[in-house]
């Protein structure tokens, strides 16, 4: 699913590959970086959660002079598993906030009356990044409003 919203925004922020919006979302291309470090941010997110997917679950070791055998991990399995979750939160909150840009410059509205619903609590929850800005509180305050959204 991380891999799924981070090449999702990878292909939204290319200009190449999004139907002709500006490089990156930005309002102003060359002069704005627009969504430049939510997308690397992405890529390192994902590298992440790969380097966190080794099953820490099905691993032991000895201990204590060998009088304890089996030390499994399942506790740092579990504590890995809540990392992952929350970067995948953040994916997809990066992946939100692009939608919420591209929408700004210029792409066309959902027509699925949900999705039409969320861009607009997007958009009334997070500006439009013109000009440059740190955008960490925005992907943070998208993922949430997405686990606000999802609940019925």
């Amino acid at each position: 699913m991380g891999n799924l919203a981070e090449r999702q925004l990878d292909f939204l922020v290319d200009p190449a590959r999004n139907g002709g919006l500006p490089p990156m979302l930005a309002t102003e291309p060359g002069v704005q970086h627009g969504l430049q470090g939510v997308q690397l941010a992405t890529t390192a997110f994902v590298a992440e959660i790969r380097r966190a997917a080794t099953p820490a679950g099905m691993q032991s070791l000895p201990t204590n002079l060998h009088n304890q055998d089996v030390v499994p991990f399942g506790t740092q399995a579990a504590l890995r598993a809540h990392d992952t979750a929350e970067l995948l939160g953040l994916l997809c909150g990066s992946l939100a906030l692009g939608l919420r840009q591209a929408a700004h410059v210029g792409a066309r509205r959902p027509t699925a009356p949900r999705c039409a619903e969320l861009l607009d609590a997007l958009a009334e929850a997070i500006p439009p990044v013109e000009p440059d800005r740190p955008l960490d509180a925005d992907v943070r305050a998208a993922a949430r409003l997405l686990v606000r959204y999802a609940r019925p």
